[in-house]
């Protein structure tokens, strides 16, 4: 059994080449792609084509290993917080939108959308922010509660039908999904650490309805091992670790997503082990439970080494060592992450910390948070409200006039540019693409994915044997410009686009 100090080094080791090679194997299987663990010049690993694509193909879809939506952006973006689909109903997605353009101009601030100027047409600047915020303050209070609450219907909207909301299992409002499925799903994989539980008030849900009302506090306590006290304390203290993540890094709140995902499998590894020993009648004070019926060291160890594999192979850096920070700042990264993982420690179950200390370590921690940094994809989903919008756009002319007649008022209350679902996410095989300043591939939403799935399509045609490349930066920025914002993923690119800019700039200095 290793010290403490070696699961620690373990845990931040390259699993094995053959282990690598077979779970990318499954990860690529049936795509024509394949990854390399050395794609040449000093990159690491890298992905290939094993089949010739065409400009434009999809190369694959794939879904995320941890996924957060951005907390500033949930008011705008009413979504399932596992596959970030937009729930509700038109109507109830317009009375958010339009709250928080009320909410923004009451207390003086631009609000999020109105920061980005309109494509459509219609007036863009501050003068169309201006029109947007006056027709929403024009608005009856009475109007938007009827919106949000499906008394009080538009025009056209069974034209972009939405999933039914549903509640989290453990009764809190920090998450909603689009189906019970998908909140079972998250519960089992992460949310019942993560889960904040009912407000003391709370009596009805957001749409309107007290169905699906959650797990009693009992039942959800079970689950954990912890009387209705302890989870409440426990409750309490995860509300801190996120205040604190929204005050500093949202970026700790997708660290503490992949944390929970670890536990719970590692948990579920060691109840396996407890099965198997009992029906083989076998076991050791070591590996299997100890006299108090605490799992021992080897048993937790080996559970955890199970749990942990999804993430193994991932990039690992301590987050204030591998960015191009100042040492005054990675000083300040350094005790953010030391003082965010203290909070989330103490929002835990406290057997968890004691079974997986490795785990809750600073230097996996902040080798976690290194790798996201380095490696997660921003996620953007699209408002089902353009869709509606075009839809209304298309109709006759008879039929638009009255429906804009009936719409007009909370039309022009929404901004220019309707914001989608914005968050990040993690993903194994996204992970692996190395940079380019002149990519053959990029990922790009389509209007069918309307999901929180990184999609990755051909730029150009892509030979079989070819590596497959993204642009992690603008890469139309110029030279210097792309080699500072590379700094932060801590390596200078040396495509031929690079290269070809680098010579011609040392020819002008000749």
């Amino acid at each position: 059994m290793a010290s403490l100090d070696g699961q620690i080094q373990h845990l931040l080791a390259s699993p094995p080449a053959l282990l690598q090679r077979e779970r990318y194997a499954k990860l690529t299987a049936g795509m024509g792609l394949e990854v390399r663990l050395d794609a040449g010049g000093g990159k690491g690993k890298g992905v290939f084509a094993t089949k010739g694509f065409g400009g434009g193909a999809l190369l694959f879809r794939e879904p995320p290993l941890a996924f957060m939506q951005h907390t500033a952006n949930r008011p705008q973006a009413w979504v399932c917080a596992r596959c970030f689909c937009f729930i509700g109903s038109v109507e109830q997605q317009v009375a958010r939108l339009i709250m928080t353009v009320r909410e923004g101009a009451e207390s003086g601030s631009e609000d999020a959308s109105a920061s980005s100027s309109s494509d459509s047409g219609s007036g863009g600047g501050g003068g169309g922010h201006s029109m947007h915020r006056e027709a929403a303050a024009a608005l009856r209070e009475e109007q938007l509660e009827g919106l949000a609450a499906g008394a009080l219907k538009l025009p056209h909207t069974e034209a972009v039908p939405l999933p039914t909301p549903a509640r989290c299992p453990g009764g809190c409002l920090e998450e909603w999904y689009c189906s019970d499925s998908c909140a079972e799903a998250a519960w089992q994989l992460y949310h019942q650490l993560l889960c904040v539980g009912p407000e003391e008030d709370d009596q009805q849900d957001e749409s309107g309805s007290s169905s699906n009302p959650g797990k009693a506090p009992a039942a959800a306590a079970a689950e954990t091992g912890e009387t209705q006290q302890e989870e409440r304390r426990r409750q309490l203290a995860l509300r801190e670790f996120l205040e604190h993540a929204d005050e500093t890094n949202d970026v700790f709140r997708l660290a503490a997503n992949a944390v929970a995902q670890v536990l719970v499998a590692a948990q579920q590894q060691l109840g396996s082990q407890q099965q198997h020993r009992n029906g083989s009648g076998s076991g050791d004070g070591s590996s299997g439970s100890s006299s108090g019926g605490e799992p021992g060291r080897d048993a937790c160890w080996q559970a955890l080494l199970a749990g942990w594999q999804p993430f193994a192979a991932g990039h690992k850096g301590l987050w204030w060592e591998c960015t191009a920070a100042p040492p005054e700042a990675a000083a300040d990264m350094r005790q953010l992450a030391e003082d965010s993982l203290e909070l989330l420690v103490a929002a835990l179950p406290p057997h968890l910390p004691r079974r997986f200390p490795a785990l809750l370590s600073l230097p996996i921690w902040g080798s976690i948070i290194g790798m996201f940094e380095l490696n997660n994809l921003g996620v953007f989903v699209a408002s089902p409200l353009q869709r509606w919008l075009h839809h209304l756009d298309a109709l006759p002319a008879g039929e638009q006039a009255a429906a804009f007649q009936a719409a007009g008022p909370f039309v022009d209350a929404l901004p220019d540019e309707l914001p989608g679902c914005e968050g990040n996410a993690f993903y194994a095989l996204h992970s692996c693409f190395n940079h380019s300043c002149d990519p053959n591939a990029e990922a790009f939403k389509r209007d069918e994915d309307e999901d929180g799935g990184a999609v990755i399509l051909a730029l150009r045609d892509i030979q079989a044997g070819e590596e497959v490349t993204l642009s992690y930066i603008d890469e139309e920025a110029p030279l210097e410009e792309r080699r500072q914002q590379l700094a932060d993923y801590g390596f200078r690119c040396a495509c031929d686009k690079c290269q070809a800019e680098e010579l011609a700039e040392a020819l002008q200095l000749e």
